[in-house]
């Protein structure tokens, strides 16, 4: 995960700085993210299942401006990449098509373990993705429905339904409701400042089957 005191600018600042060019921000995290990798790897951390989300907008990777990205990625050997990378493209134009998707991503998916598309709403092109991507994620900082736990729901349940084989990852949980609404929806990921709290008893901080947390808790050696 990029931190802010990894300086790095995010968000709107990192686009202010390079421009408002999405190819100069994505570089800029690809390089850090590899970065990230190779350290991990020398400090013998390579059989760990971490994974490392590398966003990238859709714009880098629908021009010819992935070479850029490539080249940072290659630091880290690609069998590497393969098990603790996974790209998150995003800014999808609301109208775009399902081939026009797969053309795009067609140059990254050897870059990485898996490939994602970040969908806030129901778009068309999210039915029509199932042999294109490894699965859908949705930021909930972008999110109107995170107001009300229920609707919430209702809306990453609507999302899983047609994300490829189910799966719908969720980043930026930032309360103990988030984690809930991912829970129940059945959602594959969950990432945010909500999981560092009140979720070392589940049972007791949120009330669903302690299984559907299985797949958030480390096991133990």
């Amino acid at each position: 995960m990029i931190r802010q005191n990894d300086g790095l600018r995010l968000g709107a600042e990192a686009f202010a700085a390079a421009g408002g060019n999405p190819v100069v921000v994505d570089a800029a995290l690809a390089a850090a993210v590899a970065e990230s990798l190779v350290a991990m790897v020398r400090k013998g951390r390579k059989g760990r299942k971490g994974t490392l989300v590398l966003p990238l907008h859709y714009a880098t990777v629908r021009h010819h401006a992935a070479t850029g990205i490539a080249a940072a990625l290659a630091v880290c050997p690609e069998a590497i990449r393969h098990l603790h990378l996974m790209l998150d493209v995003h800014d999808l134009p609301n109208d775009v098509s399902a081939d026009a998707v797969a053309t795009a991503l067609a140059s990254i998916h050897s870059w990485a373990r898996a490939v994602f598309v970040r969908c806030h709403r129901l778009m068309p092109v999210c039915r029509e993705l199932e042999a294109t991507v490894g699965g859908i994620s949705i930021d909930l900082a972008a999110t109107p429905e995170r107001q009300d736990t229920t609707l919430l729901t209702e809306h990453l349940s609507r999302l899983r339904a047609v994300a490829p084989e189910g799966t719908l990852c969720v980043w930026n949980a930032q309360r103990r409701s988030d984690v809930l609404a991912a829970v129940q929806a059945g959602c594959t990921m969950v990432n945010g400042p909500a999981l560092l709290t009140d979720l070392l008893e589940p049972r007791k901080a949120t009330p669903v089957p302690m299984e559907s947390f299985r797949r958030f808790i480390p096991e133990r050696s």
